[in-house]
């Protein structure tokens, strides 16, 4: 723990902070929820069932990012892609996305301990108003972790998670461009002004640092850990979550979402920072809290802007067709040649097959052995 920590976390707050004060015009007391235009549709694309408090998990930490990002975002029609969840699963989806749409699975990794997981943007628009915000996204965790974790541990890394997705913590745009997950020992400021003015209101005077500790996964994608931390309460977006400690979603947070420019956000949707006993439950969305220690090894996902990607395949096809225009009695060669070398080689196949029967029907070879 950092020195100038050590007399605000026995006080209970972190250093200069100021709990419940009104930031970017909103008191966290007394302020209404705008409503929401956002959606985030879930795919369970796990192999097999999952338990009905999992799947209540991620319906919530759903409805609790609905809340945060409200403005509508331009949509894609069933079949715009191929597979919006890029491979990361053993079945395809391609699927209508209105705003965005997220794959969820558990399934077997390595067992208890080890990688919880990845997860992350898939796709992500690229320009025009909705610019940096994600199209789709992938959360797949170990199933022997989250099966013999508490479940209220699981619900905070599924809410955690869904933030990565979204694009938290500079994982859109250029917010993070100063740290380097690879060499991450020196300190390195998230450098987008809206969550710098909202962590300056809480802590005047003091840099908004990105973690520089732990592993690829965790290091420049996360708020530093003790910039937040303070005796009843940490931050939901950091890297590291403690024991009996409350993750707030702070306005802080709000504030990174809009530094993304194409999303909406209500400030009014962030909890009390610093929580205590008092406020994490006593406001519009119940804190998390965590039971145990977590310091897990979560794969962060780079996503592909999928406009780029779209406009690729467009490309790829509108070129085989010019060349196929310009050299047509070649590409009917080539397509005549091919099918011709796959018909003899299904013909070949199914000869061996039907002497392979023979030979077992005689008890070896047809004629003896010879």
């Amino acid at each position: 723990m950092k020195l100038h920590h050590y007399l605000s976390v026995f006080l209970g707050l972190a250093p200069g902070a100021r709990a419940a004060a009104p930031s970017n015009g909103v008191d966290l007391t007394t302020c209404e929820l705008q409503e929401s235009n956002y959606f985030i549709d879930l795919v369970d694309m796990s192999d097999n069932p999952i338990s009905e408090d999992l799947t209540t998990a991620f319906s919530d930490a759903a409805a609790r990012w609905q809340a945060v990002i409200i403005g509508d975002l331009p949509g894609y029609a069933a079949g715009s892609y191929d597979d919006w969840f890029g491979g990361q699963f053993s079945k395809k989806y391609s699927g209508p996305v209105d705003d965005v749409v997220i794959g969820y699975a558990l399934e077997p990794i390595d067992g208890v301990g080890g990688t919880l997981g990845s997860a992350g943007a898939i796709y992500r628009r690229k320009s025009g108003d909705a610019k940096g915000t994600a199209v789709s996204g992938v959360m797949k965790f170990d199933l022997a972790d989250f099966e013999s974790m508490p479940i209220a541990d699981a619900r905070t890394i599924i809410l955690h998670e869904m933030g990565h997705v979204l694009g938290l913590v500079g994982t859109s745009g250029n917010c993070a461009s100063g740290c380097n997950p690879n060499n991450p020992t020196q300190q390195a400021e998230y450098s987008c002004s809206l969550a710098k003015a909202e962590y300056d209101n809480l802590y005047p005077g003091q840099a908004l640092y990105l973690e520089n500790e732990g592993s690829v996964g965790t290091a420049c994608s996360h708020w530093e850990e003790q910039s937040f931390k303070t005796s009843k309460s940490s931050e939901l977006m950091t890297g590291f979550f403690e024991a009996n400690l409350y993750q707030p979603l702070s306005l802080v947070t709000i504030a990174a979402l809009d530094d993304i420019e194409g999303y909406t956000v209500d400030y009014c949707a962030a909890d009390i920072f610093p929580a205590t006993d008092e406020t994490a439950n006593s406001g519009r969305f119940p804190v998390q809290k965590t039971d145990e220690d977590h310091d897990y090894d979560i794969q962060n996902l780079s996503p592909i802007d999928i406009d780029e990607a779209i406009e690729y395949i467009k490309n790829l096809w509108k070129k085989f067709l010019l060349w196929f225009k310009e050299n047509r009695d070649l590409g009917i060669a080539i397509f005549a040649g091919g099918g011709a070398l796959l018909l003899i080689l299904f013909c070949t196949c199914c000869c061996c097959c039907r002497r392979r029967k023979e030979r077992n029907a005689f008890g070896g070879s047809k004629y003896g052995g010879y």
